[in-house]
C-alpha cells in the first residue's frame, strides 16, 4: 500500500493495481504532513490505521479494486479520545486490539475486550433475578497508565510472547504474571 496526500494506492507482487486503464486509488483522510505518524496493525484483510489527528480507521480489502475506509464505533470509547487526541500506537496482542499514547495521555494503554476489538468496556453487568451487579471479568477491557518518574510518551508496541512497550526513555514488558497465562484485568503487569 502506498499512502500519499489524502490517497492510498495498492500493489500486488511488485505491480501496481489498475482499475481498467487507471491506477486504482482511494481517498483517505491523512494529509502528507501526517504520513510519518501513521501506525498500522493488520488482521487478515483489515488494516487498522492510527494517527493522533484522525479517528482510528479500518482499511478493508473487499477485492483487488474494492478497498474501503471505515471508522469503528467503539463501545465505551474512552472520553479522552476526541478530535486531535486519538491514540497514536496500535497492535494486536492476546486477542485484544491494543491502542496507546494520546496527546493528553502519552503513557496510557487501552486493551479491548478479548475477541471484540471495538469494545473498551472495563466491567461486565451481571443480572440474577432482580439483582444487577458489575464484575471485572478476565475478558473485559484493560486501561493502564505506565508509571515512571518522567513523562515518556509510548513510541512503539511490539507483540511477542509478551507485549513490549517502548517509550522515549525506557522499555517495558507487559504480560500476565506467568508467561503461559493470558493478559487479564486482574493479571496484568508492566515492568
Amino acid at each position: 500500500i502506498e499512502f500519499g496526500d489524502r490517497y492510498a494506492r495498492f500493489f500486488y507482487e511488485g505491480g501496481q493495481i489498475y482499475d481498467g486503464d487507471n491506477i486504482y486509488e482511494i481517498e483517505t483522510p491523512w494529509t502528507a504532513d501526517m504520513l510519518d505518524e501513521l501506525r498500522f496493525a493488520q488482521s487478515g484483510d483489515i488494516l487498522y490505521v492510527v494517527c493522533s489527528d484522525v479517528r482510528p480507521a479500518r482499511l478493508e480489502r473487499h477485492g483487488w479494486t474494492d478497498w474501503r475506509i471505515a471508522y469503528p464505533e467503539f463501545t465505551r470509547q474512552p472520553e479522552e479520545w476526541t478530535e486531535g487526541n486519538w491514540p497514536r500506537m496500535v497492535c494486536f496482542f492476546d486477542q485484544r486490539l491494543i491502542l496507546a499514547n494520546t496527546k493528553s495521555d502519552p503513557q496510557k494503554v487501552w486493551c479491548s475486550r478479548v475477541g471484540n476489538f471495538h469494545d473498551f468496556t472495563t466491567e461486565t453487568t451481571l443480572t440474577a433475578g432482580s439483582t444487577t451487579d458489575t464484575e471485572v471479568m478476565d475478558t473485559d477491557a484493560i486501561i493502564y497508565t505506565i508509571s515512571s518518574d518522567d513523562v515518556n510518551a509510548i513510541a512503539w508496541l511490539l507483540p511477542l510472547e509478551i507485549l513490549a512497550i517502548g517509550t522515549e526513555g525506557a522499555e517495558y514488558k507487559c504480560a500476565a504474571s506467568t508467561l503461559n497465562e493470558a493478559l487479564t484485568p486482574n493479571n496484568f503487569r508492566v515492568v
